[in-house]
């Protein structure tokens, strides 16, 4: 995938007119020095992307720029703060879309990957989602689903992975709890922080905290799903049923205001 796929056209003219402009170097290979200053390991053999957040500017050494990950994790980087000095709040999740509601999901990225369905109805296959007072929207849009906004998550879905069954199936969570369970991102006896690899210009535990503040300055109802069952992990159809039936059916609009059923987990 090239750079130009990745980053989201926009006119010359806007460019130059914006406040937060984009620098973007590119170096065909690495120098000794780099290399040797990075380190032995071989997850440098195929290039390096570096965000340099204080001066927006991105620098792709080697290979990189034909790294699609690589340059969606520099480029989110790089967005985060001016995103955060704008208002909105970056978070690394996914949206769904259904019926007009929109969903807020936290999850593992092998749990995504490994349920075709829930791809199926995801706004964009790639993590990164940007909260905003009344909208919402991904940060990379799939060719299939065109760039825009959304209305603000009605609900907020954290999955887990847990196969002693010590996390039930399906449980609802308070903002305390929610915020928790986002920055422990446990699978399965470890812990990805904001379930997020890639490298953060923010704080993990701040991150949580400014979740924690969204959800409860706006009573978001937010809900925990255990992504296994007796020790397995469960087939993408059974998690499917699961899953929107929580997101979709939990919550719905009724006389002006949000009434909440409680639901028994079955698998």
């Amino acid at each position: 995938m090239s750079l130009s796929n990745i980053l989201q056209k926009i006119p010359d003219r806007a460019i130059s007119h914006d406040t937060c402009p984009l620098t973007i170097y590119v170096a065909s290979s690495i120098s000794t020095n780099v290399r040797n200053a990075l380190g032995s390991g071989t997850q440098y053999a195929n290039g390096v992307a570096v965000a340099d957040i204080e001066r927006s500017s991105l620098i792709l050494c080697g290979k990189a720029f034909a790294d699609s990950a690589m340059l969606k994790d520099a480029l989110t980087a790089l967005a985060a703060p001016i995103l955060s000095a704008r208002g909105g709040l970056p978070v690394p999740g996914w949206l769904l879309s259904s019926g007009g509601s929109i969903v807020l999901l936290f999850a593992p990225v092998e749990v995504i990957k490994s349920c075709s369905e829930i791809q199926d109805v995801l706004v964009s296959t790639d993590s990164g989602v940007v909260i905003c007072s009344k909208q919402s929207s991904v940060l990379f849009p799939t060719k299939s689903r065109p760039p825009q906004l959304f209305t603000k998550p009605a609900t907020v879905v954290v999955v887990s992975s847990d196969s002693t069954d010590a996390l039930p199936l399906v449980s609802k969570l308070s903002p305390g709890q929610a915020a928790y369970h986002f920055l422990a991102g446990y699978e399965d006896g470890k812990f990805i922080p904001a379930y997020n690899r890639a490298p953060s210009p923010f704080d993990q535990l701040a991150l949580a905290n400014s979740l924690f503040l969204h959800l409860k300055k706006d009573k978001t109802p937010t809900y925990l799903i255990n992504a296994k069952s007796s020790g397995k992990q469960i087939d993408g159809t059974i998690y499917i049923q699961r899953a929107l039936h929580l997101l979709f059916c939990l919550t719905f609009w009724n006389g002006g205001h949000f009434r909440h059923y409680e639901l028994q987990a079955r698998t």
